[in-house]
């Protein structure tokens, strides 16, 4: 059924569509009739007055009396955008940066605000949450669109809607806020350029232009695609904090761009590159002083061979210099991950660490409460997981999250262990993949604000006389994820663990969801 447009309305200010307060609801009609049925700006005037749910009548006359019965959309997204505070309108602005129906990453963009000196700081939160309540807050007045909500409600990816996209590259262009310059531009650069953002099918005028203007007061460059191809050399700049390339060609530009010259980036707080020749970057990246973030993606990474110890174990020292680096996401490292085992001293205000597609062999010794305090966001995956491994990460006082620890179920031997009861007492989210855990093995007062997990058994370790998961032991649970390899046992045991597992999130006060997933072969008949 379609869900008409006061009730849409209705819905966006926080109400369900029969428990509003009536008293407003002669003030809600006159606003529909100012929207004239538009979806867009009902959505962006529900988002003006959604810290105003409980509106009168005569207070809604009052902020809609510049609106007349021929104001357009635009006009609507104005009084949004005037609605907003500074701080959340220039962090609105920079998402002028993304091309038309980009996905855009929550924390990628976060990270950038922070780099940039967005972010207001605020007591008793790290520039990173407040960064997260601004892009809530964007979200709940429908300046951003979101995408890709993960469990528990929190947004991964948001889009901007076209009209809005155009409204703001409009403000940008007017307050010189960012320039684009793209298949979509209709102006040459201005003189003087803070923010630059390079997209798909520049025109050889702007091209030229580009290329005579000067680069010694821009703060931001992000790339996307071929337009990679006409970026000024990075020894034009002199004030960058953002250097952006994870979307642009790369690998099939034909004009390389000269990736030594990063090191004299002094200002640099954000660098994300996708399938460059780490070898270029060895001396440079340990210049970068007030480097936060450093996401390095792809296979490029790759092209070191085995026999260049002395370039590896330069990129580790490289990366060991890099005391201001508060996020580091690595992709596709290959053999040169397990360097990282021993010789990394990682920064104490690390916030997050993050290596997707290849292993650790064991895990590093420098995952541990004293070297990294900070610590909150953690993936990696590590070929032999152990319980002592377990315990150590569960006196990281800061951690929140752990998406992913995976080892090797096939190869496992079990080894029971039980975590102490002040384990993990930070952690919402948790994610133990291919290796034997159950929650029983986090007693009573162990992981004590946990929300999410997901943990792996294999059927053929379960006995049928201890089918106590111990999920009563979690006072947070809300959903859990179980990976049941169902190898070596039978189909009659299989569905008794299935039954047992269902029955200990029912019998849970919290009733938590419960999904499990079978894996390994068919159960033996």
């Amino acid at each position: 059924m379609m869900m008409t447009p006061k009730c849409s309305f209705i819905k966006k200010l926080g109400f369900e569509e029969n428990d509003y307060p009536q008293n407003c609801e002669q003030a809600y009609d006159e606003i529909l009739k100012k929207c004239a049925g538009i979806p867009l700006a009902i959505i962006s005037i529900a988002g003006l007055f959604r810290g105003h749910q409980h509106i009168k009548l005569v207070d809604a006359r009052q902020i809609l009396s510049n609106i007349t019965e021929e104001t357009s959309v635009d006009r609507i997204l104005s009084l949004s955008y005037d609605d907003l505070p500074s701080h959340l309108k220039s962090c609105l602005l920079y998402l002028s940066i993304f091309p038309k129906d980009y996905k855009v990453e929550r924390d990628r963009l976060i990270r950038t605000w922070i780099a940039e000196s967005l972010i207001q700081s605020r007591r008793g939160l790290s520039l990173f949450e407040v960064g997260e309540s601004y892009f809530n807050e964007l979200v709940n007045r429908s300046m951003i669109e979101p995408i890709n909500t993960n469990w528990e409600g929190r947004v991964e990816f948001c889009r901007v809607h076209g009209i809005v996209l155009d409204f703001i590259c409009y403000l940008s262009s007017e307050d010189n806020f960012v320039t684009v310059l793209g298949e979509q531009s209709t102006s040459t650069p201005q003189s003087k350029i803070r923010r630059l953002s390079l997209q798909n099918g520049l025109a050889e005028p702007i091209t030229h232009r580009l290329a005579t203007t000067s680069m010694l007061q821009v703060r931001s460059v992000t790339v996307f695609g071929p337009a990679v191809n006409v970026m000024p050399s990075l020894s034009c700049f002199r004030a960058l904090r953002v250097l952006d390339l994870e979307d642009s060609d790369l690998v099939e530009s034909y004009l390389k761009i000269n990736l030594i010259c990063v090191g004299n980036l002094f200002h640099l707080r954000y660098l994300g590159l996708k399938d460059v020749n780490v070898g270029e970057l060895l001396m440079e990246l340990g210049k970068l002083r007030f480097l936060q973030t450093l996401c390095v993606r792809g296979d490029g990474t790759k092209e070191l061979p085995p026999s260049a110890i002395k370039l590896r174990l330069s990129l580790v020292e490289s990366l060991s210099n890099l005391h201001e680096l508060q996020s580091l996401k690595i992709e596709s490292w290959g053999a040169h991950i397990d360097l990282m085992q021993e010789g990394w001293n990682p920064p104490r205000n690390l916030c997050r660490f993050e290596s997707c597609g290849d292993s650790f062999s064991t895990m590093p010794r420098w995952i541990n409460p004293s070297s990294l305090p900070t610590l909150s966001h953690l993936v990696i995956y590590v070929d032999k997981v152990q319980s002592d491994d377990i315990q150590i990460l569960g006196e990281l006082p800061a951690l929140c999250s752990i998406l992913n620890v995976t080892g090797c179920i096939e190869k496992a031997n079990v080894e029971g262990f039980m975590v102490s009861p002040d384990a993990f007492p930070s952690l919402r989210e948790c994610c133990f993949n291919n290796f034997v855990t159950v929650p029983s093995m986090f007693p009573g007062g162990a992981m004590p604000r946990l929300r999410f997990l997901r943990f792996s058994l294999r059927a053929c370790d379960i006995v049928s006389s201890n089918l106590d998961f111990g999920m009563g032991h979690l006072p947070s649970h809300e959903r859990v994820h179980v990976d049941l390899w169902c190898q070596e046992a039978s189909t009659t045991e299989v569905k008794e663990i299935e039954a047992a597992l269902r029955c200990a999130a029912e019998t849970h006060p919290n009733s938590p969801a419960i999904d499990i997933h079978f894996g390994g072969r068919e159960p033996a008949l």
